[in-house]
């Protein structure tokens, strides 16, 4: 009886690994080409105990590491992957911060209408988690407005039905994504946009992806930027044959170089990340998972186009704009 026990539960486990690695190849890559609906309470429940046991066993790793890393006094995150950017002297790095990234649209949208496109398309341009998105549009060079324009829905959508989109973030982006990427996203962005992904093994680590085979490809690895489990998607984020978590967790602001402009969100990003802007307004960190209502989202906006504006008046801006320029 006890033999039939341990062959079931062995049974079991295969089948629930089996389903976990066919739900991050298939489901989880998938492009919706409309808004996610919302999930019913039996669906989304089914969804949470789905990923449960792989997302505990992720989050143990991570825990165990940076308890190690910590104990030595040794940075958790290590970029690699630089030596394209290492002498870039214009770059912009966009950090996470969930749905207070459209700070970072406005500040896309500020440099859009002061440099130009021609310049902005010289630009190198990084980000982590979802600050990797506002990255990848801008370094496509999609007109920021041609963006909003689908923001105020989404945010509403997520807001009127929260813990019916609890598991759908992912989807969200890969929307916005799929409806504005031009087809060959991959060719425009290459050696010019850097995105932060965290990789787990054999130890947690951080890498900077730069070469992006297809346009399906630099989706996914903006998806795998930000994956934090269940929210993003249930199960496991699978990037390039790796297991990954959200870039901010090794590195939240990934400069290019020391002359790069580093976009916070929070005033403690100045000591954490050395970051050179923040919002002149500070912006609610309850909107890091929940976003903020239509008058709120676009004084966010809003808050980033000013700031830039202001930054380029300042020493450090002027030097960046003649950088950017030559």
């Amino acid at each position: 009886m006890t033999f039939l026990v341990t062959d079931l539960l062995r049974i079991l486990c295969l089948l629930y690994l089996a389903n976990i690695l066919l739900h991050a190849k298939a489901f989880a890559k998938r492009n919706p080409v409309r808004r996610p609906r919302r999930q019913n309470v039996v669906l989304l429940l089914f969804r949470i105990l789905f990923g449960m046991p792989v997302n505990v066993v992720v989050g143990c790793w991570l825990s165990v590491w940076i308890g190690v890393w910590e104990c030595f006094r040794q940075p958790l995150w290590k970029p690699t992957n630089l030596t394209t950017a290492d002498n870039c002297s214009a770059s912009v790095s966009l950090c996470g911060g969930g749905f207070r990234t459209w700070y970072h649209l406005g500040i896309y949208w500020g440099l859009y209408e002061y440099l130009g496109l021609d310049v902005l398309q010289r630009l190198k341009l990084s980000g982590a988690s979802i600050g990797a998105l506002v990255a990848t549009v801008a370094a496509c060079g999609i007109h920021p407005a041609d963006i909003w324009a689908h923001i105020p829905a989404i945010a509403e959508a997520y807001r009127n039905a929260f813990f019916g989109h609890a598991t759908t973030v992912g989807q969200f982006c890969r929307y916005l994504l799929h409806a504005t990427l031009p087809e060959d996203a991959h060719l425009s962005v290459r050696g010019r946009l850097y995105i932060s992904i965290s990789s787990l093994l054999p130890v947690p680590h951080n890498t900077l992806i730069s070469e992006f085979a297809s346009r399906e490809d630099l989706i996914n690895a903006v998806i795998a930027a930000q994956y934090i489990p269940t929210w993003t998607f249930p199960g496991l984020c699978i990037y390039r044959k790796q297991i990954c978590v959200d870039g901010g967790v090794t590195n939240n602001l990934p400069a290019l170089s020391k002359e790069s402009l580093r976009i916070g969100l929070d005033i403690d990003d100045i000591r954490s990340w050395k970051a050179d802007l923040v919002p002149s307004h500070p912006l609610a960190r309850i909107n890091t998972f929940l976003p903020a209502n239509g008058t709120d989202l676009k004084r966010m906006l809003d808050c980033g186009k000013m700031d830039i504006i202001a930054w380029f008046k300042t020493t450090r801006g002027r030097k960046f704009i003649e950088a950017s320029r030559a």
